[in-house]
Formats: structure tokens, C-alpha cells, sequence
């Protein structure tokens, strides 16, 4: 899930919204894009989940111990708001024993 607690007032957002994948700004997507209007763009604490992306097929050197990353998937940038804002990640995750 991920909490904006916008207390230095709204951002802006135009294009651009968010996504994690495994590694960097290139590697492997792993969830659904995460819609940022009615989400980034206002001024009170919000709340969005994330869905799983389905069949995110990856081999075991693109996902094993590798950083999990939020990562903007559009051509716009947010502006507005100010540094009092946080933008709080919560993950949860379970380690699967592939066997190999």
C-alpha cells in the first residue's frame, strides 16, 4: 500500500504514474501501474493499493535478492506540494524456496 500524507499541500501530476520492478528504472515490472490522479494530486492524508502484476515471468538472476523499486511510468513529473510531504511504501512479501 502506499500512504500520502500531504500536510505541505498537494503535488501536481500530469502524466506520470508509479510502478515497482525489481532491480532499476529498467527490470522487470512487478505490479499493476498505480494510478496517481485522485491519489498524488491531494491535499489530505490518501490511501491506494497495489495489485500484483499477473504472470510477471522472471528467472531466478532478474528477482533473487534483488531491490524492489518504485519507479514513475509516465513522461510527466509531479510539482507542487513541498519536502513536508512523505509518501509512506508499505510491502509485504513472503520468500518462496524455488527448490533449485
Amino acid at each position: 500500500m502506499l500512504f500520502l500524507d500531504a500536510s505541505g499541500g498537494a503535488y501536481t501530476e500530469s502524466a506520470d504514474n508509479l510502478i515497482f520492478r525489481y532491480v532499476d528504472g529498467s527490470g522487470l515490472v512487478v505490479c499493476d501501474d498505480i494510478e496517481c490522479t485522485g491519489f498524488i494530486d491531494q491535499a489530505d492524508e490518501m490511501a491506494t493499493t497495489i495489485s500484483a502484476k499477473i504472470n510477471a515471468i522472471a528467472t531466478d538472476a532478474q528477482c533473487v535478492n534483488q531491490a524492489l523499486v518504485i519507479h514513475g511510468s509516465g513522461n510527466g513529473e509531479f510539482g507542487g506540494g513541498n519536502s513536508a510531504n512523505d509518501l509512506l511504501v508499505k510491502v509485504g512479501y513472503r520468500v518462496h524456496a524455488s527448490g533449485f
